[in-house]
């Protein structure tokens, strides 16, 4: 759909002629604005990252198992969640050259994004248990070409939440993600959060109501530009300023047909 919520174009729908069973999620924009990539389950046939030309034409499976792609910024490659190893991998972008990226036994490493230069991925990770109750939820930034790796949310607001969706702005070094004080989050409600890389500012841009699960906002999504954020509330698609301000419902989602709106991703 355009920013403005409209001219909503199918592209691929599930219990299609083409699949049967599936559930679509996650796509992620080529860089060039041609092709998607897109995480697909299907219950009698292959699942995991597949592309596809906007038209619906071209389908091609790039990785097995794999969930969360993220697309490079110079198209050449696609991030993800190995569901198989446990781990983040890239592969490119025709399918070649799957590489393992993480592999620290102790942490498990989901939703890849990657900085406007290419050079580091970022990602939610969690390590302990939660039925235990030592859980816990940071984010980390990968340098792809020393493999270090550099913890950005301890001791900050947001390292004793639960974490989902976050996303790295196209021309700074800015996060967005989806933070929640509770880990029954669609209880507890989530909230957009900003964190600045260069000063470690973590600031609020949502403050959703605590205790109000149709305020839970989830998988934020920078514009091209960096001035505004795509984001779900309770299956509705809005969009607001990068600062907070500006909230604008795009797309309402439908309980009579079931639809919807989850996990967008702004044409770069």
């Amino acid at each position: 759909m355009d920013a403005d919520g409209s001219n909503e174009t199918v592209i691929l729908q599930e219990d299609s002629t083409i699949f049967t069973g599936i559930q679509l999620w996650d796509p992620s924009w080529s860089p060039d604005g041609q092709r998607l990539a897109l995480e697909v389950f299907e219950w009698n046939g292959p699942s995991g990252i597949f592309t596809v030309n906007l038209d619906g034409t071209g389908l091609s499976m790039v990785a097995t198992g794999g969930v969360e792609p993220a697309w490079s910024p110079d198209g050449s490659s696609i991030a993800y969640y190995d569901q198989v190893n446990r781990e983040l991998a890239i592969v490119g972008s025709d399918g070649t050259g799957n590489t393992l990226v993480t592999g620290d036994p102790n942490v498990t490493e989901r939703q890849p994004t990657w900085s406007p230069d290419g050079r580091y991925l970022a990602y939610i990770a969690y390590s302990g248990s939660m039925s235990e109750g030592t859980e816990n939820y940071d984010v980390h930034v990968l340098d792809l070409i020393t493999g270090d790796v550099l913890n950005v949310t301890s001791g900050g607001p947001v390292s004793d939440m639960l974490l989902h969706g976050v996303d790295w702005a196209n021309h700074s070094d800015r996060l967005t993600l989806s933070a929640t004080l509770g880990f029954d989050g669609f209880s507890n409600g989530f909230d957009i959060w900003h964190v600045d890389l260069g000063s470690g500012l973590t600031t609020n841009l949502s403050n959703t109501p605590e205790d109000d699960p149709a305020w839970a906002e989830l998988t934020p999504s920078w514009s091209a530009d960096d001035s505004r954020i795509a984001f779900v509330r309770g299956g509705d698609l809005y969009a607001m300023n990068a600062d907070g301000s500006g909230v604008t419902l795009l797309a309402a989602g439908s309980d009579k047909h079931s639809i919807q709106y989850l996990d967008p991703d702004w044409k770069h």
